[in-house]
This record gives C-alpha cells, sequence and structure tokens, in this order.
C-alpha cells in the first residue's frame, strides 16, 4: 500500500481527507510545514499532499525543502481558498513540475 503524507493546519479538512483516502493509501498527517519535515525524516512516504496557506508557512516553502531533501517524492499542491491570485513564477514552476 502507498504511503500519502497530507499537510493541512485545518484540522476539520485534514480528518475529512483521511477519511476518504485511508481505504487506498496508508495515511500519514501533519498539521503544518515544520511537523511534515518531521515525518517525513522519520518515515518512508511515497507522495504528499499539501494544502498552500499555513500556519508556519506556504506549500511553495515546503516543496522548496521536498524538493531538496527528498526530489523522489511525488508532490500535490491543494489550494482550498484564494483571497487573491497566486503570482506563479518561472521558478514556482520548476519546482512544481
Amino acid at each position: 500500500m502507498k504511503r500519502l503524507l497530507i499537510v493541512d493546519d485545518d484540522m476539520d479538512f485534514l480528518q475529512l481527507l483521511c477519511s476518504i483516502l485511508e481505504k487506498q493509501f496508508e495515511v500519514y498527517t501533519a498539521t503544518g510545514v515544520k511537523v511534515a519535515m518531521q515525518v517525513l525524516n522519520t518515515s518512508v512516504i511515497d507522495a504528499v499532499c499539501s494544502d498552500f496557506n499555513m500556519r508556519d508557512g506556504t506549500g511553495l516553502d515546503f516543496l522548496k525543502q521536498l524538493r531538496r531533501d527528498h526530489p523522489e517524492i511525488q508532490f500535490c499542491l491543494c489550494l482550498a481558498l484564494m483571497i487573491r491570485p497566486l503570482p506563479v513564477t518561472r521558478k514556482a514552476m520548476e519546482l512544481y513540475l
């Protein structure tokens, strides 16, 4: 079974995603970037699904760390609510791709 790390500081949304995805994945959770990096450094993870706006950093900040330390892990960035347009830079797109 594939191991998925879900990163979101909204506990209700985190629990909802877990309940949906736990039938197909071994699900790990983190409530922010710092906790997510701890999980990645102590567990074998195949893929990450991360929120964009979190209290301790953004999904792009997290993606930079993930690409540096664990480039083999697949990554999905989730945007639940956008208050203003997200500035997309070439560097951000290169990190994501």
